[in-house]
C-alpha cells in the first residue's frame, strides 16, 4: 500500500491545527456548559493548563498556550481511543490508540510523525518527537518505534447473502528478525469477545493466516508484504446489527525465548440487511 495514501487516511482520525486554534479561542464559552474542570497556570485564568469536558475529552496545554495533547477518558478515567500529541511549537508529533483490555489500559498502537508533517515514520526522531516541558516528560513512551497496523474493516452495511470482507496491513512487525507469523483472530459468529476482551481465553475462535499461507489472495495485493498482510471476513445467518471484535497477533516460538506475541485489537460495528 502506498504510504502517502495511508498518511492521508490516518489523518482523518486526527484533528487539524485549525481545529486546535478554534478550541483555544472558544474555550471560555465551552467551559460554561461542557466542562467538568479547568486547571490554570499559576491561577492565571488567561493561561489554561488542562481542561476536561463532559464527553470524556481531555486537553492539556503548554505554558506558551499551544496544545500538548487531546484524548478521551472513559467513565473510570482510563485512556481510550485516539490520543494526539503535539510539540511545543504546535506540530503533530504522535498519535496513540488506547483500549481497555481486561479492565486495564492498553496501548494498542502508536505512530510517530516526521518533522515536515508529510509522512509517518517507523523510528522516533529524538530531536523532534519530544515534549519540551518538565511536567510532560512522564508522558513519553519508553520505546522509540511506531507500532502500527492499518485495518481496512470493509463496509458498514452488507446484505445477508454477501460476506463481510476486511484486510489488515501490518507495517511495523516487532519480531520480523525472528521470522514471525501474522494472523487475525476473531470470535466465531455465535460467540464474541467482551468489550474489554476479558473472555479471550474462553470462546471459540476463527483464525485467518497471512498471504504467506493464503496464497490464493496474493494476486490482489502485489505490492504488500505477504508475511504481514492478512485477509479475513465473515458470513452471517441473521440480519441486524453486528459487533465484530478481534485482534492481529504477531508471534513466534523458539527454544530460547519460548512463545512471544504482540497483539493489536480492533472493533467494528456493521449492519446486515435482510433481502
Amino acid at each position: 500500500m502506498n504510504y502517502s495514501i495511508l498518511f492521508i487516511s490516518f489523518l482523518l482520525l486526527t484533528f487539524s491545527c485549525s481545529d486546535k486554534n478554534y478550541r483555544n479561542s472558544n474555550i471560555a464559552e465551552k467551559s460554561q456548559t461542557d466542562t467538568i474542570s479547568v486547571e490554570y497556570y499559576n491561577n492565571n485564568h488567561a493561561r489554561i493548563k488542562e481542561i476536561k469536558l463532559r464527553n470524556g475529552t481531555i486537553e492539556k496545554f503548554y505554558n506558551n498556550g499551544n496544545l500538548f495533547l487531546r484524548g478521551q477518558l472513559d467513565k473510570g478515567n482510563q485512556r481510550i481511543g485516539k490520543w494526539n500529541y503535539y510539540t511545543k511549537d504546535g506540530k503533530l508529533s504522535e498519535t496513540r490508540e488506547y483500549y481497555v483490555i481486561d479492565k486495564r489500559p492498553y496501548l494498542n498502537q502508536n505512530i510517530y510523525f516526521s518533522k515536515d508533517d508529510e509522512y509517518w515514520t517507523t523510528i522516533k526522531d529524538d530531536n523532534f518527537n519530544v515534549y519540551d516541558q518538565k511536567e510532560f516528560y512522564g508522558d513519553t513512551l519508553y520505546h522509540n518505534i511506531s507500532y502500527f497496523a492499518e485495518f481496512d474493516l470493509g463496509k458498514d452495511t452488507i446484505n445477508i447473502n454477501e460476506p463481510w470482507r476486511a484486510v489488515c496491513y501490518y507495517y511495523t512487525p516487532v519480531f520480523k528478525d525472528k521470522n514471525s507469523e501474522a494472523i487475525v483472530v476473531m470470535g466465531r459468529t455465535e460467540h464474541n469477545y467482551n468489550k474489554d476482551f476479558s473472555n479471550i481465553q474462553e470462546i471459540k475462535t476463527d483464525t485467518f493466516y497471512s498471504l504467506q499461507k493464503n496464497v490464493k489472495n496474493q494476486r490482489y495485493f502485489p505490492d504488500d508484504d505477504p508475511n504481514y498482510t492478512v485477509v479475513f471476513g465473515k458470513w452471517f445467518k441473521t440480519p441486524g446489527k453486528k459487533i465484530l471484535r478481534g485482534y492481529l497477533s504477531e508471534n513466534y516460538k523458539d527454544n530460547t525465548d519460548g512463545y512471544k506475541e504482540k497483539r493489536i485489537f480492533f472493533e467494528k460495528s456493521i449492519y446486515v440487511k435482510d433481502n
